[in-house]
């Protein structure tokens, strides 16, 4: 989708000029605190918005005139979209400062603007920043809502992105309403292509796969699912534990796959949003996450959303040793820009490798640094317990 990305006048003391492999379905990040990961993320975000289909009235695009719907229109158009002065993706200059030489727009304005941008993007886009993703509370009684119509919920999963696009973070009890939401109300009296019971299905299918031991969704012998899931007493439990009593790290991934669950569903009624050709950016893919689930995560949204194209950054050398070979890339600073530099062969690397390589942390020197010798050994045996897990894994 995006093999280059350009910008001048970004205005925050650099602008990008990146190059990516082309046909590639994971695009991860890696570089320095303050080399731009997350405005990389925000604005080829904002660049695909910009382009969109949905403020098109080209009846050839899926997505055609979505921003058109009375609802959205009335929703979302007061909405601010911040772009640098001058834009170019895939060798398209699709803002131009002699034109445009302005910093803000309204959602309002993007039709008449550039309507007709050379580029334009017509799939989803899900944007899924790191504030505020480890934490959450359980089920607000006064807040519960009723699973609205197909409008509505284009601009909450549209204004979610957004959101985090402003640097904001989901309320705490995002999760728990949307379950809610989906499974509160008896399927039995709910119209079958408005029971969206199996988003939350999906979500905790996403769980199992990450971590197969849990078997939140089992089959009934009717065909259905038996979830590991139940309200009680105002809670919503998850595999008996009450949602805001869950770790950090299970909350984090739990939102990650909520947010990508009902970004997808609020584009589009696919019955199988797993399969929905789609775009998300997820900044900072690691917090509060344990290493097991660091090196998994990759491979399972790769594996289960086969048609999605992923934009990623991390700090965690365990999520790199989840990469293939060609989905890696190193942020580096030449001169007034942040370009990309592929990663190589990265299957081929050690752990050891990434760390030292990407990081500038050589652990064998650091072990040979310090003399407690049976610390050496403990950090030594646990290095290469890892090291070999990741092999058997790969």
């Amino acid at each position: 989708m995006i093999t280059s990305f350009k910008t001048e006048g970004l205005g925050v003391g650099f602008d990008f000029d990146i190059a990516l492999e082309a046909n590639k379905q994971i695009y991860c990040f890696i570089g320095k605190n303050g080399i731009g990961k997350t405005q990389l993320l925000e604005n080829m975000a904002k660049s695909l918005i910009y382009s969109h289909a949905m403020f098109s009235k080209n009846k050839s695009y899926k997505y055609a005139n979505f921003f058109g719907q009375n609802h959205i229109y009335n929703k979302l158009k007061e909405y601010d979209l911040k772009l640098p002065l001058e834009l170019e993706v895939n060798n398209f200059k699709i803002k131009d400062k002699t034109h445009q030489n302005w910093g803000f727009t309204s959602f309002g304005r993007i039709p008449n603007i550039n309507g007709h941008t050379p580029f334009v993007c017509d799939k989803p886009i899900v944007f899924i920043g790191a504030k505020n993703r480890g934490f959450s509370k359980n089920i607000d009684s006064s807040n519960i809502k009723i699973l609205p119509d197909k409008q509505h919920r284009f601009t909450d999963s549209f204004e979610r992105t957004l959101s985090y696009l402003n640097g904001d973070g989901l309320e705490q009890q995002e999760i728990a309403d949307w379950f809610a939401s989906r499974l509160i109300i008896n399927p039995n009296f709910v119209v079958k292509n408005q029971n969206k019971e199996q988003e939350a299905v999906t979500v905790l299918q996403l769980m199992d796969r990450l971590e197969p031991g849990l078997d939140l969704v089992n089959r009934r012998e009717d065909g259905g699912s038996s979830l590991k899931l139940m309200f009680y007493e105002g809670q919503l439990l998850i595999n008996d534990t009450p949602l805001d009593k869950l770790s950090t790290g299970f909350i984090s991934i739990i939102k990650i796959f909520q947010e990508i669950v009902a970004g997808f569903s609020g584009w589009t009624d696919q019955a199988n949003l797993n399969e929905v050709d789609g775009i998300v950016f997820i900044d900072e893919i690691e917090p509060h996450l344990h290493i097991s689930w660091q090196t998994k995560i990759i491979g399972v949204l790769r594996e289960f959303f086969p048609n999605t194209t992923f934009f990623i950054s991390t700090h965690s050398p365990l999520v790199l040793s989840g990469l293939k070979n060609g989905e890696g890339y190193e942020m580096i600073r030449d001169g007034n820009f942040v370009k990309t530099k592929a990663v190589a062969n990265i299957e081929s690397y050690f752990l050891t490798d990434i760390v030292k390589e990407f990081f500038n942390v050589d652990l064998n020197k650091e072990k040979i640094n310090h003399v407690d010798k049976e610390k050496q050994k403990k950090a030594k045996t646990a290095l290469l317990d890892l090291v070999n897990n990741l092999q058997e894994e790969g």
